[in-house]
């Protein structure tokens, strides 16, 4: 959801059709582009309304949705800078070895 509330698929069938496979591959209806996919806000709000849901119900739902996709962003945006951190000790830890051995092996230490 890219803003408002979003709209789930409920676990309890609202109704049932049932037909082979072979039928279904004939009707099927030609696949959609994403953009064809997407449900604007207010038609959102239109169908969670008349879903019996109340408006402060679609509000609640729409700041849970909006506060779920600031922490996604923010879980990205660490993962990012875990990258960094590893590749920063990983390399810290191979220059060391690089700059340390010599000294290890001649007995002098750094001052």
């Amino acid at each position: 959801v890219t803003s408002g509330a979003p709209v789930t698929i409920d676990w309890a069938p609202q109704n049932e059709k049932s037909f082979s496979v072979n039928a279904y591959e004939q009707c099927k209806p030609r696949r959609r582009r994403r953009r064809k996919l997407l449900i604007s806000v207010s038609n959102r709000a239109i169908l969670l309304l008349a879903a019996g849901y109340t408006i402060d119900e679609i509000a609640d739902a729409s700041m849970d949705a909006q506060s779920i996709k600031e922490g996604r962003q923010q879980t990205l945006e660490n993962q990012s800078w875990d990258r960094v951190n590893l590749l920063m000790e990983n390399t810290g830890d191979a220059l060391g070895g690089i700059f340390l051995q010599p000294l290890q092996i001649t007995g002098k230490k750094l001052k």
